[in-house]
């Protein structure tokens, strides 16, 4: 039997070590992974932000404020139409029951009118005629 020299085991050791070592960094996810520099399992919402981003993220804020205040200035205009239309028919309303109650309070002042004019004046008892009547002298 025949041993190895003991540069052969040396170098076999050494390139089983350097294979160990190459697999795990491999499975790793690569040596730019072991520095930092490769693609991590991070999520997108875990890396840092640059000023332009922040900027960019700012601007789409203050256009989504403008478009919910106009979108509201829009509804409360809408709702305001609507209690202005409300209004003006009770405006309406109110003005045909007033012409209503001012012609039913002229009625009985044009029928009193009418009376005076129409009843024949023979018919009319004055003073002494009421009184005779009602003691029974003029019968």
């Amino acid at each position: 039997m025949e041993y190895a020299s003991a540069g052969k085991g040396n170098a076999a050791l050494t390139t089983g070590i350097i294979g160990t070592v190459l697999g795990g960094i491999a499975s790793a996810g690569g040596i730019g992974s072991l520095l930092g520099l490769g693609k991590t399992n991070e999520s997108e919402g875990d890396r840092p932000v640059t000023r332009y981003e922040m900027s960019l993220m700012q601007a789409i804020s203050e256009k989504n404020t403008e478009i919910a205040m106009l979108k509201a200035q829009q509804y409360t205009d809408g709702a305001m139409n609507g209690v202005q239309a409300q209004i003006a028919q009770q405006n309406t309303w109110n003005a045909v029951q007033q012409a209503n109650f001012q012609t039913l309070q002229a009625q009985p002042m044009s029928l009193m009118g009418m009376t005076q004019r129409m009843i024949p004046g023979t018919r009319v008892l004055n003073e002494t005629q009421t009184a005779s009547a009602s003691t029974g002298a003029g019968n």
